[in-house]
């Protein structure tokens, strides 16, 4: 009785460690993909300046271009929940060699692999697609308030504004939607919207 509780305990403890350095990866990555997410509502705003032919003069009352949104702790937690409910893989034998340990490790990241689209598709899109929403409507006022003179085309102010901020968000989702990255130095390239995401059912960033 005593040996099988002690086999028990060490699993558990195994099953704990894997779940932190689940942890741990999974907000790696979401670190990554949002710093992509930056970079590219960053460069797709200046680019629709570039296109706009914005003058010198009118780019400069926009100040620096710069996406300081940042999910909130509470955004985390919940992007990462199904992590922390984790209570291990479906084994016949528990893993008690160094080998099989390793090998449950890698079972158990392709584990998050697989459910990553669907969580990050309720969680973590939504979130970076609202805030880009969020710094165009920012972008928009700016617009409004600042750039003068006569709207090409003869549109009036607020009709310009309005396709203006839909320029930009329709910018930034076609980003989001071909975009790759890179999770690690010289790791293979990926979409930064994972494959798949969008096929889910109920999936909350379509």
């Amino acid at each position: 009785m005593n040996g099988s509780h002690n086999i028990f305990k060490s699993y558990s403890e195994m099953v704990n460690d894997v779940r932190i350095w689940l942890l741990y990866h999974a907000k790696q990555e979401i670190r990554c993909r949002w710093s992509a997410w930056k970079e590219i509502v960053e460069r797709v705003t200046t680019n629709v300046h570039e296109q706009l032919f914005i003058t010198q003069a009118e780019k400069h009352s926009f100040g620096h271009i710069s996406f300081e949104y940042e999910p909130t702790a509470l955004e985390i937690k919940t992007m990462l929940a199904f992590i922390e409910q984790w209570n291990g893989l479906q084994v016949e034998e528990q893993p008690n060699t160094p080998q099989a340990q390793r090998e449950y490790k890698q079972k158990a990241l392709s584990w998050f692999r697989g459910r990553r689209a669907t969580q990050f598709g309720n969680f973590l899109y939504p979130v970076m697609v609202a805030n880009s929403r969020t710094f165009a409507g920012h972008m928009q006022s700016l617009l409004v308030a600042n750039v003068t003179g006569e709207y090409r085309g003869g549109g009036s102010r607020g009709k310009c504004a309005a396709c203006y901020l839909n320029l930009l968000i329709v910018s930034y989702i076609s980003e989001l939607c071909t975009s790759t990255i890179q999770l690690t130095d010289g790791a293979k390239k990926i979409y930064l919207l994972c494959p798949r995401t969008l096929e889910t059912k109920h999936c909350k960033t379509r």
